[in-house]
């Protein structure tokens, strides 16, 4: 049975080659009924984060999502074991709360996987459903080409299955070290 956070659409918005924060961020509060700027860089707290996409750090999308009157929180789940990451990610989308993971950015434009690119770059990512009978969560990647979108899916634009999530969510360790990072945010 597919489970998915319930609220306003959104759109899934494609990224260049910077701002997944931003793009992700962007997704979350327009599904809360909030307007955003026209471009998602414009959500970064800092000048320079702006201009190169910097300070993307947990606690800085706590503040943007706070700034615009939602109740977020950041934390990690570095200690938690798979099956724990598994029930916390389940139970925001079930409370729907939306959530939003820091993993490796391991594919390319093409949908091409790399574990080197996922070790080495980080990347936003948001989880708006789940289904227990295929072990699969529905993903909104704003690197994910339209050409590439997952059919017929209520919220978000691809499918990962569980394996997947929990393993890229250690991963991606430039510029910050990762350790399974999330942001959670509700009304």
């Amino acid at each position: 049975m597919d489970h998915y956070i319930q609220g306003d659409q959104y759109e899934c918005y494609q990224q260049g080659t910077l701002y997944c924060g931003g793009y992700t961020a962007k997704a979350i509060i327009t599904s809360f009924g909030f307007d955003t700027p026209h471009h998602p860089k414009e959500l970064y707290l800092t000048k320079l984060g702006k201009i190169i996409c910097s300070s993307s750090e947990p606690s800085s999308w706590r503040k943007v999502f706070e700034n615009h009157g939602l109740k977020a929180s950041n934390g990690s789940c570095i200690f938690k074991t798979q099956k724990e990451k598994l029930d916390f990610i389940r139970e925001c989308i079930l409370n729907n709360t939306r959530i939003m993971i820091r993993v490796g950015k391991g594919r390319n434009s093409n949908n091409e996987y790399s574990t080197v690119r996922a070790a080495l770059a980080g990347h936003w990512i948001s989880i708006w459903g789940f289904n227990d009978e295929t072990k699969v969560f529905y993903i909104y990647d704003s690197s994910v080409k339209k050409k590439y979108y997952s059919k017929n899916l209520e919220l978000g634009n691809t499918i990962r299955d569980y394996e997947q999530v929990i393993n890229e969510w250690k991963l991606g360790w430039w510029p910050y070290p990762n350790l399974s990072h999330y942001v959670t945010v509700k009304l």
